[in-house]
């Protein structure tokens, strides 16, 4: 049997429910059953990278008139973001991974980030777009000025 508890909170030397489903999930063990646990923290991903980053697909959909989801799918598998499946016939399929908050923390993600701008500056945008100005724009899309 498996269950998924989401919320445990640390208190002194032992784990304890954090919200009501993981109290009632926990309710279902009788006491002094051992129990194997996989802890693992959630993602501390910025919804402002996240911001940032679809305002950059929107620029570059609007540039090659593309669906802002076939740039994310494009950046996905420029930047090797992808499973690698061959079939019997050797063909290779790329098959572009998630870049959701469960899947990808913030250091993944800001890897990701640059190197969906390098290649999009390197194979979408016109030759000799200044990175500078790519990044510029993305801010000001979302309501920020940076600082020059």
């Amino acid at each position: 049997m498996s269950i998924t508890i989401t919320a445990i909170k640390r208190f002194g030397g032992s784990l304890r429910p954090a919200d009501a489903q993981a109290e009632d999930a926990l309710a279902g063990i009788p006491d002094g059953e051992t129990v194997r646990i996989e802890i693992t923290r959630p993602s501390k991903r910025s919804i402002r990278m996240h911001r940032l980053f679809f305002s950059l697909l929107g620029i570059v959909a609007e540039h090659m008139d593309w669906t802002t989801n076939q740039v994310l799918e494009w950046s996905k598998i420029a930047t090797g973001h992808v499973d690698t499946v061959v079939d019997r016939n050797g063909e290779v399929t790329f098959i572009p991974r998630s870049i959701s908050f469960a899947r990808m923390d913030q250091a993944a993600f800001n890897a990701f980030f640059d190197a969906a701008v390098t290649a999009i500056l390197a194979r979408l945008l016109p030759p000799g777009t200044p990175r500078h100005d790519l990044i510029e724009e993305v801010h000001e899309r979302i309501g920020e000025r940076r600082a020059a």
